[in-house]
């Protein structure tokens, strides 16, 4: 079913577009991957680094903690999901940092299964503090959500803060920032 669908939905846009598979070829199964195209070059390393620095900064440490955790998960449910979204934003940073042409935005669609990564841990943390007898599992989860929040929001202000002044000035980029 998969294969009909998507073969199906290639065939029918050549139908209405004709030599859209022709791009297709040039810019998706060669073109962009092979060779960087219009100066977009990186080392492999280059969406770690922007996940690491700059894209998940202060929640990095999240990410490998949480294959510690899934070892000492007890519900099988979760730590299925939580394989699942290790297993997949995983496989994609792989395949697009083999890519010779980077760009700013090609990790984009990892951080929702970054965020459930997170999410579990932060959960799994919040089980671990309510099994002390005074502390209650929702107070936990939403002290240790502010607690982990604080640092990413007060940078995030003064990035806003400090962009604002200098895109202010500039017509090309600032809506995009």
């Amino acid at each position: 079913g998969f294969f009909v669908f998507v073969l199906g939905y290639y065939f029918l846009r050549e139908h209405y577009n004709p030599g859209y598979l022709a791009a297709v070829s040039q810019n998706e199964f060669g073109g962009r991957f092979i060779e960087a195209n219009g100066g977009h070059g990186g080392y492999w390393d280059y969406y770690w680094n922007l996940i690491k620095k700059e894209h998940f900064g202060t929640w990095y440490w999240a990410l490998p903690s949480s294959l510690f955790f899934v070892w000492f998960l007890a519900n099988p449910k979760i730590k299925r999901a939580l394989i699942f979204c290790v297993l997949c934003s995983l496989s994609f940073i792989v395949v697009i940092s083999a890519s010779k042409t980077k760009l700013l935005w090609y990790d984009i669609p990892v951080y929702p299964l970054f965020a459930c990564i997170v999410g579990i841990l932060v959960l799994q943390f919040a089980t671990i503090l309510s099994q002390f007898k005074y502390v209650n599992k929702q107070f936990a989860l939403i002290a240790l959500i502010i607690a982990f929040s604080i640092q990413p929001v007060h940078e995030t202000f003064n990035f806003i803060k400090w962009q604002y002044e200098d895109l202010s000035k500039d017509n090309s980029y600032a809506v995009s920032y």
